[in-house]
């Protein structure tokens, strides 16, 4: 027998019809999986009729299922994007012996009751870890066994307490780790590091690993041989430990050469858009080759700036020139960009208001709109000066989701917090139920890191 459960649902505020049938099909149907509980939703044209929005803002909603009989009392954790609720309904026989259920007591919100949530918002995060191995115990490993983490992302040293060595000691040693946090996850992880060659080289030579020119070296060669060259070793490498995203290239224009993040460590293939987009289209092919992901950076342009972001505010307005977005533009008209990344840097020309990685004017304004690119884009570390010495953790996390980032990166090597990933999540929840972030906003990235994920490299080879 059928038998038919009216609830109610309190929400902060509305959610489209989508959005509630998607919790109502994954959640809800999840928690009655979890009570031994055998059910059935009615389709979308069963579902929707008996939907109705009311001005104390109650959905009511009525579906089929089948309720456990051992139990007169059922209590359903009910997650939206802006709330949590518990529903409390009771077992009641009608006079014509008809079964039914119907709500016991008003909806309580759960500020503590959020796993599915933070399990879907986790998978927005790159984190960094320390030390060469992880164990049950270590940070790491909690946030992504419990918090659903999107992606690790490695460094050789630990700057936080100027140590020489951290998560990139030997070949074995690496790909030993990757496999231990791979083996772990729940979805596929990203495992990223920034190995871009010359001085940006994670993998160095006194460690067994093969290492490359700087971009700027490549770039004065004839043509862009050398640089398939090294990215060809560069991507097989890193395939070979089962890293799957090497934030690289750079395609920052070598406009300032005396810039102290850019130009004195020669991280830009050239001054020209055209020679950049040339090399920068070679090292993507290589790494595509062995199915490892790259990501251009730093946009809208780091070249001309006269400082450095790792370390405070960084103002480009009066350096900063439009060719320095005909790389990013040359690339994904060619449909060679797996990801985005921005910098932390303020120009009052494109934003008046808030450097890239916040600025929504920047982000979904001329790199998606203008540029037309709608890929996955990703934030410079949320840890450097350019944001910390200005923002809070729960305003940069929610002024960037809404910016139009979707991967988050917290290094934890500038500074480390192992309890970053939660505190991270736990701003990005409050800020949907503030409405400082929009459910479709969320929606959208999760969306973009999903399809992102679908062609990661499985296993090293």
């Amino acid at each position: 027998m059928v038998t038919e459960v009216f609830f109610h649902i309190a929400l902060y505020r509305p959610i489209g019809s989508k959005s509630l049938l998607l919790f109502l099909k994954i959640v809800l149907a999840e928690c009655l999986e979890d009570a031994s509980t055998q059910y059935k939703i009615l389709s979308l044209r069963d579902i929707f009729p008996t939907c109705r929005y009311h001005p104390d803002m109650y959905y009511t909603v009525s579906f089929a299922t089948y309720p456990p009989e051992q139990s007169s009392n059922i209590k359903i954790p009910f997650l939206s994007a802006t709330s949590v609720v518990i529903i409390y309904l009771e077992k009641i026989t009608t006079a014509n012996r008809r079964t039914i259920w119907v709500l016991s007591q008003s909806p309580e919100i759960l500020t503590h009751c959020v796993m599915h949530l933070e399990k879907q918002i986790g998978q927005l995060l790159i984190v960094g870890m320390q030390g060469p191995l992880v164990t049950t115990n270590s940070p790491i490993i909690r946030d992504i066994h419990t918090r659903n983490l999107g992606g690790v992302i490695l460094f050789d040293r630990f700057l936080h307490e100027k140590q020489p060595d951290n998560n990139i000691i030997s070949h074995q040693q690496v790909k030993k780790l990757v496999h231990d946090l791979r083996d772990n996850a729940e979805r596929p992880l990203l495992i990223a590091v920034d190995q871009e060659g010359g001085r940006v080289n994670r993998f160095k030579a006194e460690r067994g690993f093969p290492v490359t020119p700087t971009a700027g070296k490549l770039g004065q060669t004839t043509g862009t041989e050398q640089t398939t060259i090294a990215a060809e070793q560069t991507a097989a490498m890193l395939a070979s430990l089962g890293i799957n995203l090497n934030l690289a290239p750079v395609v920052d224009l070598d406009i300032f050469p005396d810039n102290p993040i850019i130009g004195r460590h020669q991280r830009s293939f050239s001054s020209d858009p055209a020679e950049v987009t040339a090399h920068a289209m070679a090292w993507i092919t290589a790494h595509r080759q062995h199915r490892v992901k790259t990501c251009i950076k730093h946009f809208p342009g780091h070249g001309s700036a006269h400082a450095d972001s790792h370390l405070g505010f960084v103002d480009i307005s009066n350096h900063w020139h439009n060719d320095e977005i005909i790389p990013y533009q040359n690339l994904i008209d060619r449909d060679m960009v797996d990801a985005v990344m921005t910098g932390h840097l303020y120009n009052r020309t494109l934003d008046q208001d808030f450097p890239a990685t916040l600025s929504h004017q920047t982000v979904s304004g001329l790199l998606r709109a203008e540029l037309n690119y709608d890929g996955v884009v990703l934030s410079d570390d949320m840890q450097m000066r350019a944001i910390t010495s200005h923002y809070g953790l729960e305003e940069a996390v929610c002024r960037a989701i809404n910016a139009g980032i979707d991967l988050l990166i917290f290094g934890n090597n500038l500074d480390y917090d192992p309890d970053i990933t939660n505190k991270a999540i736990r701003a990005i929840i409050k800020g949907l139920r503030h409405g400082t972030i929009t459910e479709e906003t969320l929606t959208a990235a999760l969306e973009r890191v999903e399809k992102f994920k679908r062609s990661l490299t499985v296993e090293p080879h």
